[in-house]
């Protein structure tokens, strides 16, 4: 430990040691224990702030393959609660860590793990969904993440109505995905949803306005449609 980056470390010799000692269910333990307070660790934000954000999340994702390569050879993962399987897989550790197979993994299983019978339930389900739909681009299955997409479209509109904020950052992942697919004119039409309600609901100075807008552009010029 320094002074500076008060952080503390383990020779990974004597990590192996202690391991080596310890009793096998005691390690299984706490081998759940660490996965859990590693995924509380891991922030929601959706972009990381700072390049110390991004190696505090690489140092974790060493620790989170060796606990999780643990937990499988206990057969202990089902044991692990949705929303930490969905934060391990979230792209702040594993997508940026190079390892999309895994995220994909990690959040099929945490689907196979949500009940469906209440609805925060499936509130949470579909938020595990829109987290794989993400993974799944990453990994070129873009038809299975647009398919995703659009069953959770479906359901937003249907329980939050589609002028909900949600709804719309769905919408924009949808024709970002279609974008991807070479399907560019029903990517065009839902930008233009997408443009129309950034601009009546965050003003047109905001920065995510300029965000979609300059998407919308993109598939403009491939399409052809240079004015």
């Amino acid at each position: 430990r320094t002074d500076k980056s008060l952080v503390c470390s383990m020779h990974r010799l004597v990590h192996q040691w202690i391991g080596d000692r310890l009793p096998k269910s005691y390690c299984a333990e706490m081998a759940l224990l660490a996965a859990d307070v590693i995924a509380r660790s891991v922030s929601t934000r959706s972009k990381i702030a700072s390049a110390k954000d991004y190696a505090h999340l690489q140092a974790l994702l060493v620790h989170l393959v060796t606990i999780i390569v643990h937990l499988k050879q206990n057969n202990l993962m089902h044991q692990l609660s949705p929303s930490a399987l969905q934060r391990m897989a979230s792209c702040r550790v594993f997508r940026n860590g190079g390892k999309p197979a895994d995220a994909e993994t990690l959040l099929r299983l945490a689907v196979s793990l949500v009940k469906n019978d209440n609805p925060r339930e499936v509130e949470r389900y579909m938020d595990i969904m829109f987290t794989l739909a993400a993974v799944l681009s990453d990994s070129y299955k873009v038809g299975e993440a647009e398919s995703i997409l659009r069953h959770i479209l479906e359901w937003q509109e249907q329980y939050w109505g589609t002028d909900h904020p949600s709804t719309s950052h769905t919408r924009r992942n949808l024709a970002l995905t279609l974008y991807q697919l070479g399907q560019y004119r029903a990517a065009k039409q839902i930008q233009v949803q997408v443009v129309a309600w950034s601009k009546w609901h965050h003003g047109m100075d905001h920065p995510d306005t300029y965000y979609v807008i300059g998407e919308l552009a993109i598939t403009l010029r491939v399409l052809g449609e240079y004015g």
